[in-house]
């Protein structure tokens, strides 16, 4: 039996809901699922782990993406919500085939990574836990994001439960707990 490509299958499933040229966000996010809340934290959190991140505001604006998102997660949502204008947006086709074509290589290479596994820590309420640490470390990017790179670390961890949700792989959130529990430890000795 092979093993499932959680990350691969995500540029699958945007071929299924192809409708003639052109597909609605809101239907990408609909046929994602609850899925559909990794790929926004996880880009939230890589973004924090390049200079843009150390933009200033730009922690800021992630921090407001990042606890709309995880508090989706933790309110039980199916699929996340969007303001009705992004939901409007449209994808051609041409953006499905140029993402699948720089994406899909990337997704691949990471399904040798990541996939589901330890299902017990990737449960519902795993999820939801994960979605409180993910607000909790986006709350201490609005002090971080003042120092050059303090968010880095909020960042990787972020993106790694993202990642976690994503492909619904135990052993990455396990580690995203794992590496809150250590940053919490290491922003409280430098406070006290």
């Amino acid at each position: 039996m092979t093993e499932p490509k959680p990350l691969a299958s995500i540029l699958d499933d945007v071929t299924d809901i192809e409708d003639g040229k052109k597909t609605s966000l809101r239907s990408v996010l609909l046929n994602f699922g609850d899925r559909a809340f990794g790929p926004v934290l996880t880009i939230c959190g890589l973004i924090l782990l390049t200079p843009l991140g150390a933009i200033p505001g730009a922690p800021f604006a992630l921090c407001v993406i990042v606890i709309s998102f995880s508090l989706q997660i933790v309110a039980r949502r199916s699929s996340p919500w969007l303001p009705t204008a992004l939901e409007r947006l449209t994808v051609t086709q041409d953006n499905i085939d140029a993402t699948r074509e720089n994406l899909g290589p990337v997704l691949k290479k990471m399904d040798g990574v990541v996939r589901p596994r330890f299902r017990w820590a990737a449960t519902e309420n795993a999820r939801r836990f994960a979605a409180v640490l993910t607000t909790l470390l986006a709350i201490t990017l609005l002090p971080l994001g003042v120092v050059p790179f303090g968010a880095v670390l909020p960042g990787a961890i972020i993106a790694i439960i993202g990642i976690g949700i994503m492909a619904r792989d135990g052993l990455a959130l396990l580690v995203g707990f794992g590496l809150t529990g250590i940053a919490a430890a290491v922003i409280i000795n430098l406070i006290s």
